[in-house]
């Protein structure tokens, strides 16, 4: 499984589990008597415990995924149901110790119970009182009732238990971020041990055994047996449905970030070819409102352009103003505007209005560098006062002091006192105020602008100004316009700015204070690129894994700078280079269970499709060893790109 980065393992054990708990510290104080240490005095201290966990419901935000997709049709027959859960720790926060179970070990809590249509019971809430100590309890609990028979089919033995619930260990790296947020690294999964062997409709239920009290098989009674259902799902298993992930994908409609149009023709005027030309660059036609009472039409790009980067690169210097209408671009030619770099110098500042700390520390930080060069200016009064004052007689003498000779030089004098004074009046060991926190600012303001330039606070819309630039079930590739994004961080550091060359001495400062791989979005000299993808894989499949080369033979891989879920169902990357080639994998914690190659399933019961844990192989080797050799190879589709030039 190194192809997948995944690690199993047999179980996450927290430190306490559910209920209450006792710590009690005890310490002897002894002293030595008759050459022996006899105690004099005993300390003791006990704290009672309370640990809390879910028992009657479980947050929907903690499952991760679950097989087979829910509310979909999928070839799910000769597989095994499972529920991945983004807390680890959660199916033995609670465990249960069956009455059949001779060895009395703590088992997990969270059986997954698979039934046809017909059989499904129906969820009632009932109220739940009395529970036991360290859970949290709900006003109302889902219950289902089960027939006897039915449930000793379908229950998992305490043996089999153990072996239906795991851990998989995941590295992120190729996982988008969700909300910010950094991708899970951990996952429980638990398995089903019925398949959905005939075509039709299913109902699953992840059920707490701690409900039983006894297993099923511990009773002799035919009346039925109430468990507490804490999330359920439904789907269709239909043998030829062609709905994985990568049958999925394979619809994709992939090309470059552009407004699609018709290929040019020889008798299209120079207006047509002028116009074809410029959407194929990633242009869009957008009305414009003038400050007057005009309305036009201009063009914008935004920061995703369909080509690699120009030749010609806008300094950041350049890009320094204190409004946006000095990035307005005319073209005389044809009566249009350019608003895309005005447009990101807009959208900047109003990101650093947007976030009082940013605008306060900003400002903090503009008066500290006054008040630094004020003082710089000073301290250099000061050293030229002080290089007249010693030397007003002798400006090339020399004088002896203990036998040697000195030869005195104004400018590297002025420039000793100038350091002197500087560490006698401003020394840090001093306190002096603004000192730590102008170099505290600066960072935080570096990052702050190193996180812009990564597109975090910019709207969707500016990144795609037209949905036909980006169609459902598509995939587009770009490179980075660097222009645009100094455009936006001039139009943020523009807060409070005296004229374009303070603007531009406050840019060069802060990108100079943080040195960090994605200050190439801002000033390197290699292109970065990326994609997005807009597919409904992405709210059914959580954790996709992508893998991009930057070769077009596929041998260098390219680490991302951003990989992100940007709205439901869109996806962006932002790697250093230019994109040879996507490649997206099943993920890693949802792989799915078979049976072994060469080595069918032994069925319990044939009919219903419930499978003999007890007759694999691994079977002893515990759930991680169990996992490893049921679970199926994952598959991954790859895309090409060519980069329009």
């Amino acid at each position: 499984m190194a192809f997948y980065q995944i690690t199993f393992a047999d179980s996450d054990r927290p430190t306490l589990t559910a209920g209450s708990h006792t710590l009690k510290v005890a310490q002897d104080v002894s002293v030595l008597q008759d050459g022996q240490w006899v105690i004099q005095e005993s300390f003791v201290r006990e704290q009672d415990l309370i640990v809390e966990a879910p028992r009657y419901a479980i947050d929907p935000q903690l499952v991760h995924d679950v097989h087979p997709p829910a509310n979909q049709a999928s070839a799910c027959n000769t597989t095994l149901p499972h529920i991945v859960l983004s807390d680890s720790t959660l199916p033995w926060q609670r465990p249960v110790k069956l009455a059949s179970d001779a060895s009395n070990t703590p088992r997990p809590w969270l059986a997954l119970l698979l039934f046809r249509a017909e059989e499904a019971p129906s969820v009632v809430l009932k109220e739940m009182s009395g529970g036991a100590e360290g859970s949290v309890q709900s006003a109302q609990a889902p219950q289902i009732t089960i027939d006897s028979e039915l449930l000793d089919s379908l229950l998992p033995d305490a043996d089999e238990l153990d072996a239906l619930v795991h851990v998989r260990d995941v590295k992120p790296t190729r996982k988008a971020d969700v909300d910010g947020e950094d991708p899970d690294r951990r996952f429980a999964v638990v398995v089903g041990k019925r398949m959905p062997v005939q075509d039709g409709f299913y109902v699953a239920h992840l059920v707490s055994m701690e409900n039983l009290g006894v297993d099923a098989r511990s009773t002799d009674s035919n009346s039925p047996i109430a468990l507490t259902s804490l999330y359920r799902w439904q789907f269709q298993a239909q043998a030829s449905a062609s709905t994985s992930l990568i049958d999925r994908l394979k619809d994709l409609d992939p090309g470059p970030l552009a407004i699609p149009i018709r290929a040019p023709r020889a008798d299209d005027s120079d207006e047509a070819k002028w116009v074809k030309e410029t959407l194929a660059h990633g242009y869009c036609a957008l009305n414009h409102d003038m400050r007057g009472p005009a309305i036009s039409v201009s063009w914008y790009r935004g920061p995703l352009q369909p080509y690699t980067e120009h030749a010609v690169q806008v300094s950041p210097q350049d890009m320094a103003s204190v409004n946006a209408d000095k990035l307005l671009r005319y073209d005389p030619a044809v009566g249009m505007f350019d608003v895309s770099h005005a447009a990101a110098w807009q959208l900047g500042r109003l990101c650093a209005l947007d976030d009082p700390d940013f605008s306060a520390t900003l400002f903090r930080w503009r008066s500290a560098a006054i008040r630094k060069s004020a003082r710089e200016r000073t301290l250099e009064t000061q050293a030229q006062d002080e290089v007249r004052r010693v030397t007003p007689m002798r400006p090339q003498a020399a004088f002896n002091d203990f036998g040697k000779t000195f030869k005195i030089d104004r400018a590297e004098l002025r420039s000793e006192l100038r350091m002197l004074a500087e560490r006698q009046a401003f020394s840090p060991a001093k306190g002096h105020p603004g000192f730590d926190e102008q170099r505290d600012d600066g960072k935080t303001l570096s990052e702050w602008l190193v996180n812009l330039a990564t597109l975090a606070k910019v709207p969707l819309h500016y990144l795609v100004p037209n949905g036909n630039m980006l169609p459902t079930e598509s995939l587009r590739f770009f490179s980075l316009d660097r222009n645009w994004i100094r455009a936006l961080l001039a139009g943020a550091l523009s807060l409070g700015g005296e004229d374009a060359a303070e603007i531009s001495r406050v840019y060069e400062r802060l990108l100079a204070t943080v040195r960090s791989e994605k200050t190439d979005l801002i000033s390197g000299e290699e292109p970065v690129s990326g994609f997005l993808l807009r597919s409904s894989v992405l709210k059914t499949w959580g954790g996709i894994e992508v893998i991009a080369k930057t070769d077009l033979s596929g041998v260098e891989a390219a680490n991302p700078l951003r990989l992100d879920i940007l709205s439901p169902g869109i996806m962006l990357g932002l790697y250093r280079g230019i994109i040879g080639s996507l490649e997206f994998v099943e993920p890693a914690e949802s792989l799915t269970f078979a049976a072994p190659a060469k080595k069918p399933f032994v069925f319990k019961d044939e009919a219903r499709g419930v499978i003999d844990m007890t007759a694999l192989v691994s079977f002893r080797g515990g759930s991680a060893a169990v996992a490893e050799a049921l679970a199926q190879k994952g598959r991954s589709i790859r895309f090409a790109f060519k980069p329009q030039a």
